[in-house]
Parts: structure tokens; C-alpha cells; sequence
């Protein structure tokens, strides 16, 4: 039994709404990534543009359940109920990314959050607000957790994305 996810906007100008979000997904998510990468390694970077890059990776996340909410709805109205074949590995595949993505930013934000509060300790003249070695390997750890993570949905996005383009052009040519 197939539920409309997003019944009010299944289509925008007459296109379905996947291949749209599909597009925003494709770009902000790697965008998110490399853009976590010297916010992770740099704390005068972290300083200076680790909320915006927070923010980027919180829209990048927001993009994927939309894109998997979307395809469900799409191969839905055009396949049925049941997925076969590439369509069917592409949505297994599809559906895997807002964990992957969610990794990413969850981590991404903490060590924008843990950063900053370290980098206000560590430059602060209160003898009291010295920072705990501990603290540095925690934003250190979770920094690689988040650019593991981002890698990771990098490259299932690269899978998801031929796995559809299969899928489409099976489609399109009757096969």
C-alpha cells in the first residue's frame, strides 16, 4: 500500500520532484564535505567559517530524506508497489544515505560546537579556562568521524546516482 509522502508538492512546473532535490542533494552534500574538511584540521579556520559550514551541512541533510521520500513517491506512481533490479538497488541504496548524511553533520556540528568552546577556552586569560588535553583528541576523533562519514556519503551518492541513471535509461530505452 503506497501513502503520498509529500502530497502537495509531487511535481514543481510539471517535473517530478525527485530529480529536483536529487540535483540539490548531488551538489551540497560533497559541497558540505569539502568545506568540512579545513574547519576539521584549522581552528582559526573552525573560527571563521565553522557555523556557515554547520549550516551547510544541516541543509545538505535536510535535502536527503526529501530525495528518498520523493523516489519512494515517484517509483511508486510509475513502478508499483514492487521494485525490481536496478530500481529496486537503487532505492535500497537511496534509503541508506539520510543515516550517512545525518553521521556527517551530526559530527560536522560538534566539532563546530566543541571547537569553538575550545578555541574561547584555550585564548581566554582566566587561569581556570584551561582546555583538557582530552577535549582536543574528542574534537580531533570526531572531526575524522565527520570526514569519514562525508566521504562515505560522497561515494553512495556516486552509486545511488548511477544505480538511477541505469534505472532511467532502462526506462527510456524499454528495458
Amino acid at each position: 500500500m503506497h501513502t503520498h509522502l509529500l502530497p502537495l508538492i509531487p511535481t514543481v512546473d510539471g517535473l517530478p520532484l525527485h530529480p529536483l532535490v536529487i540535483h540539490a542533494t548531488i551538489v551540497l552534500v560533497p559541497l558540505a564535505v569539502l568545506a568540512a574538511l579545513p574547519i576539521a584540521v584549522r581552528s582559526h579556520w573552525r573560527r571563521r567559517f565553522g557555523w556557515p559550514v554547520a549550516i551547510l551541512a544541516v541543509l545538505s541533510w535536510v535535502t536527503v530524506p526529501v530525495a528518498v521520500w520523493s523516489g519512494q513517491d515517484l517509483a511508486a506512481d510509475m513502478y508499483g508497489s514492487e521494485l525490481t533490479g536496478v530500481l529496486a538497488d537503487h532505492e535500497r541504496l537511496g534509503t541508506q544515505l539520510p543515516l550517512i548524511v545525518g553521521l556527517f553533520t551530526l559530527a560536522t556540528v560538534l566539532v563546530v560546537v566543541l571547537g569553538s568552546v575550545g578555541d574561547r577556552r584555550w585564548t581566554s586569560t582566566s587561569p581556570g579556562d584551561v582546555v583538557p588535553r582530552w577535549w582536543w583528541f574528542l574534537v580531533t576523533g570526531l572531526a575524522i568521524v565527520s570526514l569519514a562519514a562525508g566521504g562515505w556519503a560522497v561515494g553512495q551518492l556516486v552509486i545511488v546516482g548511477h544505480t538511477g541513471s541505469e534505472a532511467v535509461w532502462g526506462h527510456v530505452l524499454g528495458n
